[in-house]
């Protein structure tokens, strides 16, 4: 019996590890970038499996999510439309930083994204409307 219970719990370790994406559907808004909070309006939702999607200070855009153990998260090739608008620079920092997330920290409200070199995307659920 012993064994068994070794077993079962052996067994289900791989899919305590394994990241699973934030809530499909849910909205979630750019508070922090680096620790500061986020002056303009970006959000990001994850519409089925293996997708992310969002809107920069200017531009929708889309990609793949894909996720692995221990947190392990990346997203791209991320595809943006391409209207100008006077945030054009904030979007471009915003969409290199979502390239180069390799983890995600759930957190109660949202999830905090982090860079290879530090960077940080905290991303909290907007509250719906009323």
């Amino acid at each position: 019996m012993k064994h068994l219970i070794c077993l079962a719990a052996l067994a289900a370790a791989p899919m305590a590890m394994a990241q699973t994406a934030p809530e499909t559907e849910t909205e979630f808004r750019l508070a922090e970038m680096d620790g500061a909070p986020y002056e303009g309006s970006a959000t990001l939702i994850f519409p089925e499996d293996g997708r992310v999607a969002g809107k920069g200070p200017c531009n929708n855009f889309m990609g793949r999510a894909e996720w692995g153990e221990d947190g392990a998260v990346s997203f791209g090739p991320l595809a943006s439309t391409m209207m100008a608008c006077p945030d054009l620079d904030a979007e471009k920092e915003l969409l290199k930083a979502l390239g180069a997330v390799s983890k995600i920290e759930m957190q109660e409200d949202g999830f905090l994204l982090t860079t290879d070199d530090g960077a940080t995307l905290l991303y909290l659920a907007s509250a719906p409307a009323e």
